[in-house]
């Protein structure tokens, strides 16, 4: 009779867990203020985010001098005999290995700093993956939406192991490092950002642009003259786009071929440069 009980009790125990990980999952598919997430810390070092569910904490954190992303745990036991087997909550660690995240599109892998285990964290997480755990933890409740807030705070986006800044918030660095002319680029969320890091020389940053003919394969150069050199690197000519002089469409040039054939790299510069 105990044993069927105790079957009865962990058989419910389990659909109630899988009912409420649908609807955590729900609830972090939206906009993220609507899941009450708070900035902690924003500066020129470090952003941290807090979100909270069910008395668990959860933080995702940027160290902006070292692009790492760490994200943070405080969660109550759970389960039906939580409460009599323990009630002190329990902290945990992850390293973050981005993928990427920009905007709704989040692709990352958290690893536990203490065990190693590794989980995916995908924005489209009303899909419970099957390598988790029975009773959901707070990470998988929000940890992408959190991730992809975080960025939202420091104005950047993640594409790979680079973390992405938007231009107005490079320029006056950019300005201030007269050793360096080009950076890498992408057009996100309509405007450009750039790798904080520039190309330690000139022919590593051609060398990049001549990669391939992509739209994903851009530079920003230090002056209008720079940009031109770039483009012709590339291709032999270079065709000028003035832009509006507005973010996200600034003037640049695209290497051009002696037939008119205009690729689609991109080689931006700030206006008045």
């Amino acid at each position: 009779m105990f044993k069927k009980l105790t079957a009865t009790v962990l058989s419910l125990c389990l659909i109630l867990t899988i009912i409420s990980s649908n609807i955590f999952a729900t609830n972090v598919s939206g906009n993220h203020n609507e899941n009450g997430f708070e900035v902690v810390q924003n500066d020129e070092h470090i952003v941290k985010v807090k979100g909270e569910h069910n008395g668990d904490v959860l933080y995702a954190t940027l160290n902006r001098d070292t692009n790492e992303y760490t994200m943070e745990t405080l969660e109550k036991p759970k389960g039906f005999f939580a409460a009599m087997t323990a009630t002190k909550s329990v902290y945990t660690e992850y390293s973050v290995n981005v993928g990427i995240i920009d905007g709704d599109v989040v692709d990352a892998v958290i690893v536990n700093k203490v065990t190693g285990e590794e989980l995916s964290l995908e924005q489209n997480t009303d899909k419970v993956s099957a390598q988790l755990p029975a009773l959901i933890p707070v990470i998988t409740w929000g940890g992408s939406a959190l991730l992809a807030f975080l960025l939202e705070q420091a104005a950047a986006i993640a594409i790979g192991a680079i973390t992405a800044y938007v231009i107005t918030d490079l320029i006056s660095d950019i300005k201030k490092q007269s050793q360096y002319n080009y950076w890498a680029a992408w057009v996100r969320r309509g405007d450009v950002y750039l790798n904080p890091e520039a190309f330690p020389n000139d022919n590593a940053a051609f060398t990049y642009l001549k990669s391939a003919n992509s739209g994903e394969i851009n530079l920003f150069a230090r002056t209008s003259s720079k940009a031109q050199q770039a483009a012709r690197q590339v291709a032999g000519f270079a065709l000028f786009e003035a832009g509006n002089n507005s973010e996200g469409n600034y003037p640049h040039y695209h290497p051009t071929e002696r037939t008119g054939e205009r690729f689609s790299n991109h080689v931006w510069y700030y206006p008045g440069t």
